[in-house]
């Protein structure tokens, strides 16, 4: 048969899944990556350390996930409507700058009804954190800019890689790779101290930038040589499909245990986002994965207000691992759903408006 009708790329519920899976991984990591001083009972040790912290630990695939999917979907909308890319890349920068603004500022509201002193701060804070420059209020927000430099730097990486061949490909991710670890060195070992404000900051985006390239360029690859078909369709052939799927990420979160560096996240969320891809799931399962996927930017954007600054440890009150994280999700819904009503508020007004002109008008 030709492998021509067998194709399969990840169609844009998949990704959506995707992004379920890992926005999940992140609640995971920024609520359980922690040994001392925990803020929760933990209910299974290994030695000294709560078993719940290396799931948590893994959880640092998300932003290498995230990138992997960035770098895929940009190489597809660059190929498939390279003329109107950058127009249709502003709108929908634009969309999620509206979309973490109205965030921003119901937050800073909220810190005000709670007499926080970090959130929303002085008025210069608020100016910074809305623009970015800052991410005082939300440390997790950091990823943000760095996705909007990605993206606009988009056209630029499918250049470069839609170009040169196989050989070409190789190297030039072996050079990313090389970039990551400089960046991740800079980044997390040898960190420069640097008296100038601005330097620091365009230091630092660069470094952010140097640490997340790596991951979305390994997605635009897998794009252009069609990897993840590819993948299915061998590992389909052999019968291999569902015992990869579950040993590869099952060996890497394994070696995480042991090698607790977060340099390793890049390869272990490349190998995760392909299996979770490939993995023949249950409509359920995947259904669950999407429903957090459509909440999934919300949830990045908010979920850290539910445990620091204005509601420090709020979700920790639920006192074990499991309580905690069911808190920190239906915050996080209830928040999403709220969000989502206020940005579609404005075209609900607008189109009642307009009924009414035209009922009048009749």
């Amino acid at each position: 048969m030709n492998n021509d009708c067998l194709i399969y790329e990840p169609t844009k519920d998949d990704s959506t899944a995707a992004k379920g899976m890992a926005i999940l991984a992140m609640v995971f990591l920024h609520l359980y990556c922690r040994i001392s001083s925990l803020p929760y009972t933990p209910l299974l040790m290994i030695g000294n350390t709560p078993l719940i912290y290396y799931f948590g630990l893994f959880g640092d695939i998300c932003v290498p996930v995230y990138c992997f999917i960035s770098g895929y979907a940009q190489y597809l909308l660059i190929e498939k409507d390279a003329g109107k890319y950058s127009r249709k890349s502003c709108k929908r920068l634009g969309k999620l700058w509206l979309n973490f603004a109205v965030i921003a500022v119901v937050f800073s509201v909220l810190g005000l009804i709670a007499g926080s002193k970090y959130v929303p701060g002085s008025f210069l804070a608020f100016v910074l954190n809305l623009t970015l420059i800052s991410t005082s209020y939300n440390g997790a927000w950091w990823f943000l800019l760095t996705y909007f430099f990605l993206v606009l730097l988009s056209p630029l990486f499918v250049r470069m890689i839609r170009s040169p061949g196989k050989t070409g490909c190789i190297l030039i991710l072996s050079a990313s790779g090389i970039v990551y670890f400089i960046s991740y060195l800079f980044r997390f070992v040898i960190i420069p101290d640097i008296s100038s404000v601005l330097l620091s900051w365009l230091i630092r985006q660069v470094l952010l930038i140097g640490t997340s390239q790596f991951a979305f360029l390994v997605g635009a690859v897998f794009y252009k040589y069609r990897l993840i078909s590819r993948l299915k369709i061998f590992l389909g052939k052999k019968h291999l499909l569902v015992p990869v799927c579950i040993a590869a990420p099952t060996a890497l979160f394994l070696l995480h245990c042991f090698v607790q560096s977060v340099i390793i996240a890049p390869i272990n969320g490349i190998v995760t986002i392909v299996c979770f891809y490939i993995f023949p799931h249950p409509e359920p399962v995947k259904a669950f994965f999407r429903f957090f996927g459509v909440h999934s930017t919300n949830i990045w954007l908010t979920h850290m207000f539910f445990y620091m600054a204005p509601f420090p440890d709020l979700v920790f009150r639920g006192t074990y691992p499991l309580t905690a994280l069911v808190l920190m999700l239906s915050l996080c819904l209830i928040t999403s759903f709220v969000i989502q009503y206020i940005l579609l508020l404005p075209g609900k007004v607008s189109s009642l408006i307009f009924r009414r002109e035209k009922q009048n008008e009749g």
